[in-house]
């Protein structure tokens, strides 16, 4: 069946895609015109500071209004703070630096967690940015992990899941959608799935006690709006090595129907290697196996002809039937409802527009002083020997 205009927007809703540049470029224009891009992904390389934020993200919402979007874009970051902070820059003039989550629990308070974590999205918000991927749920079991390590709270899930609870709370109440990382657990593992795929001997019963802990607390009580799927390989669960992202094992069976998930399930970039080189089929094929799977946005961060090949093969896989446009209008009513409670009409977001230099000022210097208390309460005593106090 040849593909109506409405089914085509439905299509758009789906994915969440990055460019280059600190200016809007002709590739994000047309995948905002021609393709109808829902969710635009902003990251270190598109922020040299907040003014040129906001400017940045008013035109890229403009060319979808103009092109008769009925919704306007959500917005998102990799905002975890600490090591992957993508809005918070050294020179000062973009978000303010906060502690990682391992240093934040170092400090045994996750009120403390809260207020940073509250912070930094109202900063967020008031550029534009209503989405922010993190906090990382993982619970770091293996030291060796070169991915996760000191962006996870810690090797033990009750702790982290208290972290983890707090900053997803804290995110919302200042109007920012979070996203709990890596479903269902990427701590513990020795390869980073940016260079290749993690390999995790784990039953569903191993996984029930220890990695699914915290998104449970994420979840619960209404709780994170969205959620967001790694790439791991767990073949006593899946039963091939297949990446969970791309399992409906995985997506389906266990975080929406034994967890009882209902908000929005985002992938990890699928350009990472461990999602796009696994079988050789790449990120279009990848992209609709996600779908399939069922996740409700996917995220490709980088390259725009494999971003345009993505929606053009979710095109074909409607079209012959392979994806189920029902199933896809089901899972676009959730994606409505994140964009409508974090950003929601064209006259909502214009009355959020102007970007004051002193509103800002006054927001980044409070800021200042909670960021320096935080780094003084991180210091935290293992082992003294009987050598404190001094």
């Amino acid at each position: 069946m040849a593909l109506s205009d409405e089914v085509k927007r439905e299509i758009g809703q789906h994915f969440i895609l990055g460019f280059h540049g600190q200016e809007v470029s002709e590739d994000i224009r047309t995948l905002i015109r021609n393709y109808h891009l829902g969710h635009i992904i902003l990251m270190k390389r598109n922020i040299k500071d907040a003014a040129q934020t906001k400017r940045l993200i008013n035109e890229l919402q403009q060319i979808a209004k103009d092109a008769g979007h009925a919704k306007p874009l959500l917005i998102g970051t990799d905002q975890e703070n600490g090591l992957v902070s993508a809005f918070s820059l050294p020179n000062g003039n973009a978000g303010t630096q906060f502690p990682g989550a391992m240093a934040l629990a170092a400090t045994g308070s996750p009120k403390l967690a809260y207020k940073t974590s509250q912070a930094i999205a109202q900063e967020l918000k008031y550029v534009g940015i209503q989405w922010a991927f993190g906090p990382v749920a993982d619970v770091n079991s293996d030291p060796r992990n070169p991915v996760i390590g000191v962006r996870s709270f810690g090797d033990d899930p009750a702790t982290v899941s208290k972290y983890v609870r707090a900053m997803t709370d804290a995110y919302e109440a200042a109007g920012v959608a979070a996203s709990a990382k890596h479903f269902p657990g990427h701590g513990d593992t020795n390869v980073d799935s940016h260079l290749g795929l993690p390999r995790i001997e784990k039953t569903l019963d191993d996984l029930r006690s220890l990695e699914l802990v915290p998104f449970q607390a994420a979840i619960a009580d209404k709780g994170t709006a969205s959620i967001m799927t790694g790439h791991m390989a767990l073949p006593k669960i899946i039963g091939d090595d297949s990446p969970s992202s791309l399992s409906r094992k995985i997506t389906t069976d266990l975080l929406r129907e034994e967890m009882g998930y209902q908000g929005v399930v985002v992938t990890d970039c699928l350009e990472m290697d461990a999602a796009d080189k696994h079988d050789g089929r790449g990120v279009e094929v990848g992209s609709v196996r996600a779908l399939q799977a069922g996740a409700d946005v996917v995220m490709i961060c980088h390259t725009f002809s494999w971003q345009k090949g993505a929606i053009e093969a979710m095109h074909k896989a409607v079209e012959d039937g392979s994806l189920s446009l029902d199933a896809l209008r089901e899972s676009g009513k959730r994606v409505a409802a994140m964009k409508e409670r974090f950003v929601g009409s064209w006259d909502d977001l214009r009355a959020h527009e102007a970007f004051v230099d002193s509103e800002w000022a006054t927001m980044k210097e409070a800021h200042k002083a909670l960021s320096a208390e935080a780094y003084a309460r991180i210091v935290a005593v293992i082992k003294d020997n009987n050598v404190l106090p001094l």
